[in-house]
């Protein structure tokens, strides 16, 4: 084979070259495409995520400016003045009994098992075995605290419990040696067959105080131990649209 000629030589360098750039630009062309279809899918998830966010946000304030609201008169209550009786299933506990109210306002058609809210001015729960001397805890070992649920007018405690029961419910106690308002969360049920009209009804629990727990001891009864907790509430907001 003869060798190729100096223009041969240049003509296939200046093809090589022509190939190698429209390769290139071919590339290129699918580089931008790719990239044009992905900044596309990122912008379309983008205006996804926006009107996620914004749907999100009216949902929220929707939920939260959904409001039930009962309202109260700041008046203490303690254990002593409301002399509740003890529960005949349990002498740690007293029964329900409705909140005090010396105004109108707190009557409500609540929603059942959604986020409810206690708003108390004060809520003070203490350990009278503390101040024992010579030594502490040693004849009182108990804390009295405050429990809330709001429930149907008409129930009685024993519907309560079982309403508690049946739902598997938990009761947070409330309470502190302070003086400071604070908000709890609390239940609010609806028992079949009665009215839904529905108030605040307490009761007042003992527990073992925290430094004898573990010691294998039982809550003591709960009109003798505990110490005379106190409360007063300025109102239950009740939020339906939002899950308990």
């Amino acid at each position: 084979m003869s060798e190729k000629t100096m223009t041969q030589r240049l003509t296939d360098v200046v093809t090589a070259a022509d190939n190698l750039t429209q390769t290139v630009q071919d590339q290129i062309g699918q580089i931008n495409s790719t990239v044009s279809t992905k900044m596309g899918e990122v912008n379309s998830v983008i205006t996804q995520a926006n009107q996620d966010i914004d749907k999100a946000i009216m949902e929220l304030g929707n939920s939260h400016a959904n409001q039930i609201i009962s309202y109260y008169d700041r008046v203490l209550h303690t254990k002593a003045s409301l002399e509740p009786t003890i529960d005949p299933n349990d002498e740690t506990q007293t029964q329900w009994i409705k909140v005090p109210v010396t105004n109108t306002g707190y009557l409500t058609y609540p929603a059942p098992l959604k986020l409810t809210k206690v708003h108390t001015v004060n809520v003070y729960s203490s350990e009278p075995g503390y101040y024992e001397e010579p030594e502490k805890y040693v004849n009182d070992w108990s804390r009295s605290f405050v429990e809330f649920i709001l429930a149907n007018t008409e129930a009685t405690s024993e519907q309560i419990n079982e309403e508690i029961a049946a739902k598997n419910l938990t009761i947070q106690g409330t309470g502190g040696w302070w003086d400071g308002a604070r908000v709890y969360d609390i239940n609010s049920i609806k028992i079949s067959g009665l009215d839904p009209y529905s108030q605040l009804y307490v009761r007042f629990k003992n527990q073992v105080v925290s430094p004898r727990q573990g010691e294998g001891l039982k809550p003591q009864n709960i009109l003798e131990f505990g110490g005379n907790s106190f409360f007063s509430i300025d109102r239950v907001v009740n939020y339906p649209g939002i899950e308990a």
